[in-house]
């Protein structure tokens, strides 16, 4: 069995649609969450995802947009970039794709070719970021004690491989937000039971002029397109340009 294996569309769906072209071919495509959130394209990201995606498992930042939909009637024009993102990307789908995102599980437990696969967006137990260098006894504590072969995950934004005793972590990387320093977008392949890491260029620039149609500053937009064009998210600049931008709101 071929299976394509993504996570952390993050509404980009240049990005998406170019790693769903890059390998046409194969038999099953799994989604492990984040389709939507800090993206242009939450809408058409969600309706790529239900047409190709067999198996999809829930993220956060999925979670965390179903919660704002249901708020958004009462809630308060938001001030600050990050937040008006937050809403416009709630306004911009329809009920019946809220109600697809919030009924996506949170796991998924598959054999493929002999193998006990999982599916999740993040570890199954609370903690830490588990980042490529993570210590081992760090990746154990964030395990729990159910049998599996390998668990795939996403989260980081970040592709790597961990063998945890007889067990192999994966994280698959990011889709519409990479963070691994080259822009990309980037996914793993299985055949077989051999798994291999992939990345795929895409019209960024597209993503970017879509952005720009966004109620976002032009510095907001202006710092997203270099972290989307780079591969690398600053999230210490983000802060500070939206806690500037919340200042000068409140003069």
């Amino acid at each position: 069995m071929q299976a394509l294996i993504l996570s952390d569309i993050h509404g980009n769906q240049p990005a998406l649609a170019a790693a769903l072209d890059a390998v046409p071919d194969v038999d099953a495509v799994f989604c492990l969450g984040d389709i939507v959130h800090f993206g242009p394209d939450p809408a058409g990201c969600v309706d790529l995802i239900r047409q190709r995606a067999g198996q999809v498992v829930r993220g956060n930042h999925d979670e965390e947009i179903v919660r704002l939909f249901h708020a958004l009637p009462g809630a308060l024009p938001p001030v600050a970039d990050g937040a008006k993102w937050s809403h416009w990307t709630a306004a911009q789908l329809s009920r019946d794709q809220v109600d697809y995102l919030a009924g996506l599980p949170e796991e998924i437990a598959l054999d493929l070719d002999g193998h006990r696969v999982l599916l999740r967006h993040d570890l199954p137990l609370p903690g830490p970021l588990i980042m490529p260098d993570a210590a081992e006894s760090l990746v154990a504590s964030r395990l729990d004690a159910r049998s599996f072969d390998v668990m795939f995950v996403g989260h980081v934004h970040m592709p790597y491989q961990r063998e945890i005793g007889d067990r192999k972590l994966v994280d698959v990387g990011s889709i519409g937000q990479p963070e691994h320093a080259d822009g990309c977008a980037s996914y793993v392949l299985w055949k077989d039971g051999v798994i291999t890491f992939h990345k795929v260029k895409y019209d960024v620039e597209k993503t970017i002029s879509q952005l720009r149609e966004l109620p976002l500053s032009c510095p907001y937009v202006d710092m997203w397109g270099e972290f989307w064009r780079h591969g690398y998210v600053d999230r210490e600049a983000l802060g500070a340009l939206e806690a500037k931008t919340r200042e000068g709101n409140a003069d």
